[in-house]
């Protein structure tokens, strides 16, 4: 059965108005409330992972999304979380525009199918510019949740 994103994505993981200016503390920003009920060094350690893993490229996939991911071990469930940054940040994208979606996918090391699949949902959402808009437009949290949830399950494989 294909995973779906409202079983790992959490309201209180949708954070509107992201205000880090660097690509480092954008990630600490956007990996808290997923990582807040953790112990402390697994939360160091999963942020660690994301900032490891821009240095291998960045996850920005162009018109204004970025996918920051990562696997962690010793986490027991897929986490995902989603921010949207007003201003707009640089994050490395292939179309040289500034980020301003961000969809945050932590898996457990040895969930690697799980992990791939999350990608290519959230992706798919992202690849239709209705759903863009609908997130940039969103009035706040609540609004974002339901737009992420809707485009999911309204977005075709």
């Amino acid at each position: 059965m294909a995973i779906q994103l409202a079983g790992c994505l959490r309201r209180d993981s949708i954070l509107p108005q992201l205000a880090a200016t660097s690509k480092t503390t954008l990630l600490q920003e956007l990996a808290a409330p997923i990582v807040a009920d953790l112990p402390a060094a697994l939360q160091q350690q999963a942020v660690q992972i994301l900032k490891e893993r821009e240095t291998l490229g960045s996850t920005a996939t162009g018109n204004g999304v970025a996918i920051p991911h990562g696997k962690v071990p010793g986490l027991s469930e897929v986490r995902v979380g989603f921010g949207r940054h007003p201003q707009g940040i640089d994050f490395g994208a292939p179309d040289d525009k500034p980020v301003h979606l961000l969809f945050v996918i932590l898996a457990p090391s040895e969930q690697q199918g799980v992990h791939l699949q999350l990608l290519a949902r959230i992706s798919r959402i992202v690849s239709s510019e209705e759903c863009r808009k609908a997130l940039l437009d969103a009035a706040d949290a609540a609004a974002l949740y339901d737009h992420i949830l809707n485009c999911d399950e309204h977005t075709k494989p």
